[in-house]
């Protein structure tokens, strides 16, 4: 599996609440990951990591994350461990055969 860089950014002033999933490098894939309790979840459809016949396909993606550990930084408390699932599919295009992976996601705050 490839490495991410992911930014996870609130949807409201304090506490805890549902992020807004982006990744760092393909700005285009983020999404709003829906909080419950301490598990996080979210989809995104769009050009992601697959090719077929040298063009990107579309893919669904599901992101599930569950906070692992978490600490106070400055003023505020945040998630320092994730831990979770990354679901991809593509259906049939180009007339390439459809596929799909799920892969584990470890993940830690990087400052």
């Amino acid at each position: 599996m490839p490495t991410f860089g992911w930014s996870f950014r609130p949807r409201c002033g304090e506490g805890a609440c549902d992020v807004l999933w982006r990744d760092l490098h393909e700005r285009r894939i983020h999404a709003k990951l829906e909080r419950r309790g301490a598990r996080y979840r979210g989809s995104y459809t769009g050009l992601f990591t697959i090719e077929c016949g040298g063009t990107r396909s579309t893919s669904h993606v599901t992101l599930e994350l569950k906070v692992a550990a978490a600490k106070a930084i400055g003023h505020s408390w945040q998630a320092t461990r994730l831990v979770g699932t990354l679901s991809q599919n593509e259906p049939a295009e180009l007339g390439c055969a459809p596929s799909e992976a799920r892969f584990a996601v470890p993940a830690r705050l990087v400052r």
